[in-house]
């Protein structure tokens, strides 16, 4: 399982905020590893000694002829000075690379022989480059910042450059790629911030399934109900939205007006979810509402299969809406941009986490 941990806080789910304008970089230049031109990179530090079997990275657009733009990833270990760029000693080559189906999407790169790291902590960095013959000509736009603001996901950070790494790389630690190390995905596969939910009054919210016991105490979330919040309402999986939910307290209650007006409501009483079972933790309001905003994977079906893994039980958590015909949807390409604070942990043994 995956748990983030502050000093005294667990928490579930993602509270990013809008940041910036979404942007793309060009790969518009042949690149010599450590002499000149463009390329892109994933800096990583190894937390798994597991292999490094696949790469991804967002194209926007293609310019020139999409046929005719072709490219690799190749793994690198750091600069033997320490500074910012990867160093001279080649670890593994791409031996195939899938362009989007469309005229955007996730570019995909696998290695028939990975590298795998030799210790916790090794820094290993992963370039991607235009190898078009004509790259100047033909070369895809990368996402190279979201417009939201999101922690960095398990020590990793981005990296352009267009002198080869000869110098420093440019951060660029918003960027739209990951990789799949070990069978688990690491990285940005959310992109941007969207609206989903037409504006209606019904419940929408998260789905929550806890691996141990759980008590949930509090509710955070970025963008802002406010008064027209209704109720926190939960229901077990089994049910259908017209059922009667398993939790439930009005908002808005005498002494809790400023807490929700600033973002977060305290459960009262806390929430003991159990483990293994499935959650629909949500709100209604009283006037029609597009929130929550949501985190989204683009292009979610072509590397739906990579993509759910960043999606898992307990770090992000897939948006659930009712549809009006008494029925539940989950779309797992997007996160509400909320999170809940975890009281205690009560399983009394956790036998592993990463």
């Amino acid at each position: 399982m995956s748990i983030k941990i502050a000093p005294n806080v667990l928490s579930s789910g993602n509270i990013a905020s809008p940041s910036g304008a979404l942007t793309a970089l060009a790969l518009n230049a042949a690149y010599n590893h450590l002499v000149s031109g463009t390329g892109f990179a994933i800096r990583l530090f190894s937390r798994d000694l597991e292999p490094i079997t696949e790469v991804y990275l967002y194209a926007t657009s293609f310019t020139g002829t999409k046929a005719s733009v072709t490219m690799r990833c190749r793994a690198y270990g750091e600069n033997p000075a320490a500074v910012i760029r990867p160093g001279a000693t080649l670890l593994a080559t791409s031996s195939t690379t899938t362009l989007p189906a469309g005229a955007s999407g996730w570019i995909k790169f696998e290695f028939a022989t990975p590298y795998t790291p030799t210790v916790l902590g090794e820094i290993v960095w992963l370039v991607m480059d235009n190898t078009a013959a004509a790259p100047t000509v033909n070369f895809p736009n990368i996402r190279s910042a979201l417009n939201a603001a999101v922690p960095l996901q398990s020590l990793i950070n981005n990296y352009s450059t267009v002198n080869g790494y000869t110098a420093n790389g440019v951060s660029l630690p918003r960027a739209a790629a990951f990789f799949v190390q070990g069978g688990a995905t690491r990285g940005f596969t959310m992109t941007n911030i969207a609206t989903p939910v037409a504006t209606n009054t019904r419940p929408r919210g998260v789905v929550l399934t806890p691996p141990i016991d759980t008590q949930i105490e509090l509710i955070e979330f970025s963008s802002i109900p406010g008064v027209n919040m209704a109720n926190i309402k939960i229901w077990d999986s089994t049910q259908l939205p017209n059922d009667t939910p398993m939790y439930e307290f009005a908002t808005g209650q005498t002494g809790r007006a400023s807490s929700e007006l600033s973002g977060s409501i305290f459960f009262e009483p806390p929430f003991i979810a159990r483990k293994n079972r499935t959650y629909y933790v949500c709100w209604d309001f009283t006037t029609n509402n597009t929130n929550p905003t949501c985190l989204t994977v683009e292009d979610h079906a072509a590397i739906a299969s990579v993509a759910d893994q960043n999606m898992d039980n307990f770090t992000l958590l897939p948006l659930v809406r009712d549809d009006g015909a008494n029925n539940w949807v989950i779309e797992r390409n997007f996160s509400p941009r909320l999170q809940l604070i975890i009281g205690d942990l009560l399983s009394a043994t956790i036998t592993s986490a990463s």
